[in-house]
């Protein structure tokens, strides 16, 4: 839907509009490096796919997955910091 603004372009200014979606696959602590680089290598195999990216681009899908593991955590480090907060602020608790 190109032709309708985002949230902050209608000056919803929280930064929790600033925030892109996205389904981020966790593991266990502890779980081995190589375990993990080895789930990391098929997602970017399948988003490499034609299917999934036509899927992308038919659902309005922007982005890729993160390059690298270290990237990942780095996404996750800045924006979780901001769900958490609007979750504690909603009194969400996790069971």
């Amino acid at each position: 839907m190109p032709d309708v603004p985002t949230f902050m372009e209608l000056g919803f200014n929280h930064p929790v509009f600033a925030l892109d979606g996205y389904l981020p696959m966790c593991a266990p602590a502890g779980t081995p490096v190589d375990i993990l680089e080895k789930v990391a290598d098929g997602v970017r195999e399948a988003y490499a796919s034609r299917r999934l990216k036509d899927l992308h681009t038919t659902f309005g899908i922007p982005n890729p997955p993160v390059a690298t593991l270290a990237d990942a955590r780095r996404v996750w480090n800045i924006d979780s910091v901001q769900w958490v907060g609007l979750a504690e602020k909603l009194g969400i608790k996790l069971d």
